[in-house]
């Protein structure tokens, strides 16, 4: 038994660090945004707006690989997202070679396909690897959510660093690539061999086996829909501050490695102190993510940045673990990857369209009625979440009663 509690942890550990380094992509490609804008000669809202229709791809591809998880083996899953992420990047470092903008233009479409394709399978696969693993669902969860943010911090960083030679970051990042697939591939083989029989025979357990939609799934679009249209967004606001691509890039990084340092912080802390038990923390939570808003329309100079990348990384480090675990625990009878897959699907569909809707609504100055919008759907995924619980606490009491 020991014996397969170790293997079972390299294997965890091992899809722990594909997260890492999908996070740290995410961050350095964001960054990248205004120096793609000028090697390929569009306007940065074409590209903002061909980046969101890349997130459309990814969510198709999303729910592909949820029926994939079902026939291919878990080592293969594990290796297509580890490649994907290489190759995507090395493109994409291409595309700031050639001299041509029509070149660097293509190059850039080819690096988000080959992303899209295979990289969806990452966090999905990640949460049914951690879920299986952990006792608690807010405890899988959490770990997947830290290693994407404590490489997110990474991305943003190296970045920061090389911020006027961004082309190094890529050339570091793909080099970090090799140096974890050559830890983690023994990790991964010896892992998931060992526990391979077990996974194919849950798989074929729910091959068939449907969870109904509900509106707690539309809580998840909601709150990745409002990150993406900022992650985006930013990237015009920065311009608004700096001219220059370089200076505009710089900023984008330090700033969001601000915000990013004070994400895994406290979600140190939750880990620590289990504070997602507590209902003033996560109110604190809710008001902060309510303040980001109109924060947001105020941006005009770096204090007025980094005051609503505060105040949004503050909800983004209670807000997802919580509402994640709030949905799997309403499944507790139900194979949680199926959950999992679905909940994946939901925020690619948010991150798709708060990506296209950032570069829309900046185009047509429309900033101010973000405030009223994201407002609407933050009280209503409160009331949702309200809801479901006196409905849980119901049912207790009645079973508790005829009992």
């Amino acid at each position: 038994m020991s014996s397969q509690v170790q293997i079972n942890n390299k294997f965890v550990k091992a899809i722990s660090l594909l997260c890492f380094i999908f996070g740290a992509s995410q961050m350095i490609l964001l960054g990248l945004l205004p120096m793609i804008s000028e090697a390929t000669n569009l306007n940065i809202t074409t590209i903002i707006i061909f980046y969101g229709l890349s997130i459309f791809h990814f969510l198709l591809m999303t729910r592909v690989w949820g029926n994939l998880f079902n026939s291919l083996s878990p080592v293969t899953v594990y290796r297509v997202g580890l490649f994907g992420i290489f190759f995507s990047y090395g493109f994409l470092l291409l595309a700031f070679l050639v001299s041509s903008p029509i070149a660097a233009f293509g190059l850039f479409i080819i690096s988000r396909i080959i992303h899209a394709s295979t990289a969806s399978s990452i966090v999905p696969f990640s949460q049914l690897i951690n879920l299986r693993f952990h006792t608690k669902s807010s405890d899988g969860v959490l770990n997947t959510t830290m290693f994407l943010n404590i490489g997110r911090l990474f991305g943003l960083i190296l970045g920061g660093v090389f911020a006027f030679n961004l082309s190094m970051s890529l050339v570091i990042l793909m080099v970090f690539i090799i140096a974890v697939s050559l830890n983690g591939w023994e990790r991964a083989g010896k892992g998931i061999l060992l526990c391979e029989k077990d996974y194919k025979e849950e798989s074929d357990e729910i091959k068939d086996k449907k969870v109904r939609f509900k509106p707690l799934f539309l809580i998840p679009l909601f709150f990745t829909l409002i990150s993406s249209f900022y992650n985006t967004g930013i990237t015009k606001a920065v311009s608004s501050i700096f001219e220059e691509a370089t200076k505009q890039s710089a900023t984008i990084y330090w700033s969001l490695t601000l915000a990013t340092l004070c994400l895994v912080l406290i979600q140190f802390i939750i880990k620590k102190y289990k504070l997602l038990e507590s209902y003033i923390f996560i109110t604190f939570g809710v008001v902060s993510l309510i303040a980001s808003f109109y924060a947001f329309t105020l941006i005009t100079s770096i204090t007025t940045l980094v005051a609503f990348i505060l105040l949004f990384a503050i909800a983004a480090a209670i807000i997802p673990v919580y509402y994640m675990g709030f949905i799997y625990g309403q499944y507790v009878t139900d194979k949680k990857s199926i959950v999992a897959s679905k909940i994946s699907f939901y925020q690619t569909l948010g991150n798709a369209i708060g990506a296209i809707s950032a570069g829309t609504v900046i185009k047509l100055n429309l900033d101010v009625y973000i405030i009223f919008i994201f407002s609407i759907l933050t009280f209503f995924s409160v009331y949702m979440i309200v809801k479901n619980s006196r409905l849980k606490l119901s049912k207790a009491y009645v079973g508790v009663s005829n009992d």
